[in-house]
């Protein structure tokens, strides 16, 4: 039997972080050591194979800045000060900012990395009174912590990571530098693998923007035709043909080549952005699945998605092409806390029943046409694996390179005009992203919707002074505006999404608002000196009293009995990845007298066809399977459970004797640990990302 076609897009991406001279946020020099290199390095050892790294502009704009010294970052700032000179305003930043990343698999394992995490959760004592060397030494790992596999195997790398602690000011210099040197290799590396034909590079818009938001901010309502709109429109498609043609021109000049496909910003399309995106020049677009099955609607098949597509619009025309969003949300979310050998093999299984679905669908020729794309951030979810993910990437590698059963494509090859012609072209594209099929991320809610009216009234007040106001002064501040456009700012005002630095995007975005209305030389709004919102970071709480009894029912009314439990807010991310899919609004869990018990409630009403797995994993191993009117349980050792209930209807509602596992709680004096895994058709998701929930015996 043929082969079955798969094409990988991997997307390097970081917003615009300077602000005058320094970059607030470090991600692009932390990501461009772990990541940016890592990563195409080891496609090294699998030349059969071919991947598409797509490169967002601002982000090659800053590693620019960074290889040339002429910005620093926060962190970077903070790393090069003397311990005997910090402030308490920066050891306070410090004890705040140099413990951000995964802690299981960037601060536990290192030892004296982990005892300075343990004695800074009581962040004031650890700011009064930890030692010049042991601030020296936080310095230092946080930033060792972000070499990547391979780039940590430099023997100067490698011996600080020997020497462990007891750090130096030129252990400090040589790691700072050793990360420049880093970056510095990243574009040679690409244009070298480039050259080999075993990569192709694609770009997103300039400034990262949701094109079609920028074209005009009401194609959200061909998804939503409820929501919102900001006040006035925001409707520049000038804007957006910029965004997409001066990226193509940058990374062209950078690597002297002519890009032929374009990752929309969000994989967010429309027909108005799309005809743009041909009009400069581009030969392929890519964008989700849903966005096509939005589109075909009743004549959609789920097969389709595997067939590269002509769109023309009026005299234009360009290929579409649609991410298969389980797979590459099974790399994204779900296979970090899978053994590597196992994971891999479980995506190509995957693989091998598309091609089945393929065949039985269309028939064996259909191989030669259809493609199975992959495509996912190149960054963010590595440092949820062991070892950066190499250990997995290698297997599930090995195991694509097989040209038995597979034959990797660059997505130029994938939309080529046979392939792309296989199903007939579509007249028209519904108006959506790669999460949900719509925009709801980046224009719903109060934030948003404020977000888009401020960016608006500066653009149209600048458009109103084009021809008052020197070209110096527009070329400023139009520059500044296409800043402001980037989907990140919005992402970060969605309600869903909370990191520790999400107040520096807001503060970032009306920063660069006000620096349009001075270059203009016109007042900037009050407002724009306030907070858009408030953080809003996902709510818990812990048990707070006794509960003697809860009689369950699977009504959303009957929550209230749970009022003194345990509570996390689920539908919340704890992250800064969102993955499609996610069902679950919150958690509830308690102990009463003879109980153990869990509540879950949904974001909608429990569905025929989710399932919900709640699954213990120290000091017990047990866990409860829900399904619509199906209920399973499995238990390790002597765990012996005399009573169960449980409820599935509009909520799960589950109490077990506690008897048993308490003892054993006692005994090993542990928590009760524990995860939650949800599946439904569009996605398998784990909840905590990653470690563990935590539940302590009151009695």
């Amino acid at each position: 039997m043929l082969p079955l076609n798969i094409a990988i897009l991997w997307h390097f991406h970081q917003p615009y972080y300077k602000k005058e001279n320094e970059f607030i946020l470090p991600w692009v020099r932390l990501h461009g050591v772990k990541d940016y290199y890592d990563l195409p390095f080891l496609f090294q050892e699998f030349p059969k194979l071919k991947h598409t790294i797509n490169l967002v502009p601002s982000l090659l704009m800053q590693i620019d800045d960074y290889i040339n010294g002429s910005v620093l970052d926060k962190i970077q700032k903070l790393t090069l000060k003397d311990p005997a000179d910090l402030s308490k305003e920066d050891k306070s930043e410090i004890a705040r900012l140099f413990f951000l990343c995964n802690y299981d698999n960037m601060i536990a394992i290192y030892p004296r990395y982990k005892e300075l995490y343990e004695k800074a959760k009581n962040r004031e004592k650890f700011i009064e009174f930890a030692l010049d060397q042991e601030w020296l030494d936080l310095q230092l790992w946080y930033n060792l912590s972000w070499f990547g596999y391979f780039s940590r195997q430099k023997e100067s790398i490698r011996k600080l990571f020997d020497k462990g602690k007891n750090f130096t000011d030129a252990d400090k210099i040589l790691c700072l530098k050793e990360q420049e040197e880093l970056l510095r290799n990243i574009k040679p590396l690409l244009e070298t693998l480039a050259k080999n034909k075993q990569i192709e590079l694609s770009c997103s818009p300039l400034f990262h923007p949701i094109l079609p938001l920028l074209c005009d901010s009401r194609s959200a309502k061909e998804s939503l035709p409820n929501v919102s709109m900001p006040e006035p429109i925001f409707r520049f498609p000038e804007d957006a043909f910029f965004q997409i043609e001066k990226a193509k021109d940058f990374v062209n000049k950078r690597y002297g080549i002519d890009v032929q496909g374009l990752w929309p910003s969000e994989g967010s399309i429309s027909n108005e952005a799309l005809k743009l995106t041909a009009e400069a020049g581009f030969k392929w677009a890519a964008s989700d699945e849903e966005v096509l099955a939005n589109s075909d609607k009743d004549s959609y098949r789920n097969v389709d998605k595997y067939f590269p597509r002509k769109l023309r619009i009026e005299d234009k025309e360009i290929k579409l092409i649609f991410r298969d969003h389980q797979l590459s949300d099974a790399i994204g979310f779900v296979y970090s806390r899978w053994n590597p050998k196992d994971a891999a093999q479980d995506f190509c299984n995957r693989l091998r029943d598309i091609k089945q679905k393929i065949v039985s669908t269309c028939g064996e020729d259909a191989l030669n046409y259809a493609v199975v794309p992959i495509i996912l951030d190149g960054e963010n979810c590595w440092e949820y694996y062991k070892e950066n993910g190499v250990p997995f990437c290698r297997e599930l590698f090995e195991q694509l390179s097989n040209e038995n059963e597979f034959r990797s494509l660059c997505f130029s090859e994938a939309a080529n005009s046979s392939r792309s012609s296989y199903l007939t072209p579509l007249e028209s594209i519904q108006a959506g992203s790669w999460i949900d099929g719509n925009f709801d991320i980046w224009i719903e809610g109060e934030e948003n919707r404020v977000a888009w009216s401020h960016l608006a009234l500066a653009r149209k007040k600048l458009e109103d002074k084009k021809e008052l106001i020197s070209k110096e002064k527009h070329e400023k501040a139009i520059n500044l505006i296409y800043i402001a456009e980037g989907s990140d700012w919005f992402w970060w005002y969605c309600p869903r999404h909370n990191v520790e630095n999400k107040s520096d995007f807001d503060m970032l975005f009306r920063w660069y608002l006000r620096q349009v209305y001075e270059a203009m030389e016109e007042k900037a709004p009050d407002e724009l000196n306030f907070p858009i919102g408030k953080t809003q970071a996902p709510r818990t709480k812990k048990q707070t009293r006794e509960i003697s009894n809860i009689k369950i029912s699977g009504k959303k009314s009957n929550l209230a009995q749970w009022e003194d439990a345990a509570f996390i807010e689920l539908d919340k991310s704890f992250t800064d990845m969102q993955q499609v899919g996610e069902i679950l609004k919150s958690l509830r869990f308690a102990e009463t007298e003879n109980y153990f018990g869990f509540a879950f409630e949904f974001q909608e009403t429990f569905d025929l066809k989710y399932k919900v797995i709640l699954k213990f994993i120290h000091p017990i191993e047990l866990s409860f399977t829900f399904e619509q009117n199906k209920f399973n349980y499995l238990a390790s050792g002597d765990i012996g459970l005399s009573k169960i209930e449980y409820a599935n209807d509009e909520t799960i509602e589950l109490l077990f004797s506690k008897e048993s596992i308490a003892k054993i709680m006692k005994e090993t004096d542990s928590k009760l640990q524990f995860s939650i895994n949800t599946i439904t058709e569009k996605a398998n998701i784990t909840y905590p990302r990653v470690s563990f929930f935590e539940m302590e015996l009151r009695s």
